[in-house]
């Protein structure tokens, strides 16, 4: 039942991002050999389609909190009521730390010298 809905709703755009991933591997590695300029044309159009798929992410993310929120609310136990919102604080600081570390990994592996 659940593959059948993801094969109706988001599979195909799920198939064109993933391809899109793959053209751009492919491109980046010199598989095909194309003038710079229809290249860096390529690589901002794959750019453009991934923040598409991070737009899904973030609608995800927002349909997963209000059934989150909803389960919460049938809750009757404090005691799993304060596990959950210590868990979520954990995963919110593991996050925010991955795209610290992330920066700073990208400050320093920069090759520019300044």
């Amino acid at each position: 039942v659940i593959a059948r809905k993801y094969l109706r709703s988001w599979f195909c755009f799920d198939l064109v991002v993933v391809g899109l991933d793959w053209m751009e591997l492919l491109f980046s590695a010199g598989v095909f050999s194309m003038s710079w300029t229809r290249v860096s044309k390529a690589t901002r159009f794959f750019r453009i389609a991934r923040m598409l798929r991070l737009l899904r992410l973030a609608r995800v993310q927002d349909t997963a909190s209000a059934h989150l929120s909803m389960l919460l609310d049938n809750l009757q136990s404090e005691r799993l009521n304060i596990i959950i919102d210590i868990v979520k604080v954990t995963v919110m600081l593991t996050g925010i730390s991955h795209v610290l570390a992330c920066m700073w990994y990208g400050i320093g592996a920069n090759p520019l010298d300044g």
